[in-house]
């Protein structure tokens, strides 16, 4: 195996020659997106749990009163919201793994072989 330094630290020279043929450094932008627009779902959710939360504490701990919402209207159940918010969740990881596939791709260059890791995992 051939390394090179390179003021990224030493690689591997046909993990890099590698990427160079099939590697498209724009995943990297696309990676760092999907994290941007799951922070802003993420901050969007919170506030919602925080409601749920609300709501939750009203029905289950304060003993909910029978009948229309304070302000005459009626408000989605709590069951219902509970169920879009989680549904709004399910995209989440499957984003998470495509960014962690993205970073795996340069971990190619690293300037050991893949035995290291091999070795690394038999010894515990």
């Amino acid at each position: 195996m051939t390394t090179i330094n390179t003021r990224f630290g030493e690689i591997d020279a046909e993990g890099l020659e590698a990427l160079r043929l099939s590697f498209d450094v724009g995943e990297i932008l696309d990676a760092a997106e999907k994290l941007k627009t799951i922070g802003r779902e993420m901050d969007k959710v919170r506030g919602q749990l925080e409601h749920l939360h609300r709501m939750a504490r009203e029905l289950i701990k304060d003993g909910d009163i029978p009948g229309a919402s304070q302000d005459g209207g009626r408000m989605d159940a709590i069951w219902e919201q509970a169920e879009a918010l989680s549904l709004s969740m399910q995209d989440w990881p499957q984003d998470i793994e495509a960014v962690r596939q993205t970073l795996s791709c340069l971990e190619q260059l690293a300037p050991w072989s893949g035995d290291y890791y091999e070795s690394v995992a038999e010894n515990h």
